[in-house]
C-alpha cells in the first residue's frame, strides 16, 4: 500500500526522534505547517515547504509525498553534516527565494556553513577564474570583502550577474567579468547585492 505524505513525515520524524519545533528550526518551515501535515491527510503544502523537508531527510520530493517508496534507511542533513541547496538557473535568481524552483531542480549537498536561502549557479561561459560548467556556491546575505566575487541582481531588468566586488575609499564598485567594461559604482537603488561566492566546484 502506497504511503501518504502524512504517513511518511510521521515515520521520518519518529525514526530520527525529531520534534515539530526541531524540524521547523532546521528547515525554516513553520511549525504550524508541519503539524498540519502530520495530522491531516488532505494537507496540500506548497513546494516552499516540501523542498526543505525533503532536503533535510536526504530524500526526493516524490519519496516524501509517497509517489515513490521511502529508502529503507535515511540519514538527515544534521547527521551527515550536510544540507541541500538548489542549483538555480540565472533567470531564477531575481525571484529567489520568493519563488521556489520546481521539484525537478537539482540540489547540491554542501558541508560548509551557509546562511538561509543560499543557492548555487552554473557558469555558462568561460570567464577569468571561472571555467565554463563550473558550479559556484552563493552565500546569501554574506557581507563581501574587497575582491570577493558576488551575485548582483539589476532590479530594473531583473537580471542576475556575476561581478568582482571592489571597495575603495569607502565606496563600493562592481567589476565586470567581461573585458573592456569599465568599473561601475554599486547603486543601491538599482543593484541588489544577493550574496558572495564562497565555493567553486566542478561537479554536483
Amino acid at each position: 500500500m502506497k504511503k501518504s505524505l502524512k504517513n511518511n513525515i510521521n515515520h521520518l520524524m519518529q525514526q530520527h526522534n525529531i520534534k515539530i519545533a526541531d524540524l521547523s528550526g532546521k528547515t525554516g518551515v513553520p511549525a504550524s505547517t508541519i503539524k498540519r501535515i502530520k495530522v491531516d491527510d488532505s494537507a496540500n503544502p506548497t513546494m516552499t515547504s516540501l523542498i526543505p523537508i525533503a532536503d533535510f531527510f536526504n530524500i526526493t520530493i516524490n519519496e516524501l509525498v509517497g509517489v515513490d517508496p521511502l529508502p529503507s534507511n535515511t540519514l538527515t542533513k544534521a547527521a551527515s553534516n550536510q544540507r541541500g541547496i538548489p542549483l538555480l538557473s540565472w533567470n531564477d535568481v531575481s525571484d529567489w527565494p520568493n519563488e521556489y524552483p520546481d521539484e525537478a531542480t537539482k540540489h547540491l549537498l554542501i558541508d560548509i556553513p551557509l546562511n538561509l536561502n543560499s543557492f548555487a549557479l552554473m557558469i555558462d561561459r568561460e570567464i577569468e577564474v571561472f571555467a565554463k560548467g563550473s558550479i559556484i556556491v552563493i552565500n546569501c546575505g554574506d557581507t563581501p570583502k574587497n575582491d570577493d566575487y558576488v551575485i548582483v541582481v539589476n532590479k530594473t531588468v531583473k537580471q542576475a550577474t556575476l561581478f568582482q566586488y571592489i571597495l575603495h575609499d569607502g565606496a563600493e564598485y562592481l567589476k565586470s567579468m567581461l573585458k573592456g567594461i569599465p568599473l561601475k559604482k554599486l547603486n543601491a537603488k538599482i543593484d541588489k547585492l544577493v550574496g558572495k561566492v564562497i565555493q567553486i566546484r566542478m561537479d554536483l
